[in-house]
């Protein structure tokens, strides 16, 4: 391909820096809310950390569509498309929601979630979209919601394909795009309807749309890229700083500035050095999962023992600290816990796989 090699490296790095701007700013609202000098903090806004969800979801759409362009019609494609991407997410999903229902049961009143039924921990689960106690359409484990959409992109990607190529997309498109429409049209729509119906999808598209014209080998200079991302980045802090993003979708305030950074990224020939740095920027991005899913139990650990130990209320300091220690335990886990289980699930799904002929063989 014409865009300068492989795009995995560079997705890393981007996933890696996604991730970090989630915890950078669930950081900033913690020192705002718990820490003495809290009242005192001015956090950096111009950019919301969120944008780390968006860049997410684009990256999602890229990654799907670039790694099984080659899978539609295929029998059985679909199935094996579903099961994987379920064995990737749900085991450190569910030991992280465990870890909260433990938590919100053994510290009740100290850990700030509604107290679950079990239709709410059900829905979480399945990741269903379902409202808790106080009426928040959030799963037990609060940043789920994000892993219920990622659940809907599974699905709906698997069943484009079932089909060829062509019709595969055309389905995809229009099955997310008429539940957006639908949930605009109906007038107290239900709650998976409201929350599958954002603009969001529409990132995901986008990110289909890259891997598209990333593998017809789409490529662009270096300069023109950079160019891209501090184009797309003023963009964003300007529309926030002037007060504008209550009236535009999300899909367009922050998903098309994601759109941009995720085109310059796969498209412009970054050159990937391998040095420590470049390294541990890799290794950051194959964790940025366990970042996402973890950090909220290391904040809050981190915010107790900051108390605990008299530590002075120095926010940026604070900030700092916590983001290396949250960051180091990702890794940690992505080692010794995502990896291993990882493995663990394939050889089991590879074993049933080859075994299910022998097993559908009429006895003699």
């Amino acid at each position: 391909m014409a865009n300068g090699g492989s795009y995995l490296g560079r997705v890393q790095v981007l996933r890696f820096f996604a991730a970090t701007a989630v915890l950078f700013a669930h950081l900033q609202h913690e020192i705002a809310t718990r820490l003495p000098a809290g009242g005192s903090f001015r956090p950096f806004s111009l950019i919301d950390g969120g944008f780390g969800v968006d860049l997410f979801f684009v990256i999602s759409g890229f990654i799907m569509y670039h790694v099984s362009a080659d899978k539609f019609g295929e029998p059985g494609g679909a199935r094996t498309f579903l099961v994987r991407r379920y064995l990737r997410i749900a085991p450190l999903y569910y030991l992280a929601t465990a870890l909260m229902l433990a938590a919100t049961f053994t510290f009740s009143g100290a850990v700030s979630i509604a107290q679950p039924d079990a239709g709410h921990v059900l829905a979480s689960l399945l990741f269903l979209p379902a409202t808790n106690a106080l009426g928040q359409p959030v799963p037990v484990l609060k940043l789920g919601w994000t892993l219920n959409f990622e659940a809907y992109f599974y699905v709906t990607f698997a069943l484009a394909l079932l089909f060829s190529r062509r019709v595969g997309l055309t389905v995809l498109v229009l099955v997310l795009s008429a539940v957006v429409v639908v949930a605009q049209l109906v007038p107290d729509p239900p709650v998976w309807l409201s929350f599958w119906g954002q603009s969001l999808v529409f990132e995901f598209l986008g990110g289909v749309g890259i891997a598209m014209l990333y593998r017809r080998g789409m490529a662009m200079p270096l300069a023109g890229a950079w160019a891209l991302i501090a184009a797309s980045l003023v963009v964003l802090a300007l529309l926030r700083a002037g007060g504008a993003i209550p009236y535009l979708p999300r899909a367009v305030y922050a998903g098309l500035p994601a759109w941009l950074i995720v085109l310059a990224v796969v498209a412009a020939p970054f050159a990937q050095r391998g040095g420590a740095m470049t390294r541990l920027l890799i290794a950051g991005g194959e964790a940025s999962y366990a970042i996402y899913v973890i950090h909220p139990f290391g904040i809050r650990a981190g915010a107790l023992l900051w108390a605990r130990l008299g530590l002075p209320p120095q926010p940026w300091l604070y900030i700092a600290t916590l983001m290396v220690i949250v960051i180091a335990a990702a890794l940690a886990v992505n080692v010794l816990v995502e990896r291993p289980l990882d493995r663990a699930l394939r050889r089991l799904l590879d074993r049933a796989r080859r075994q299910a002929p022998v097993a559908a063989m009429p006895r003699t």
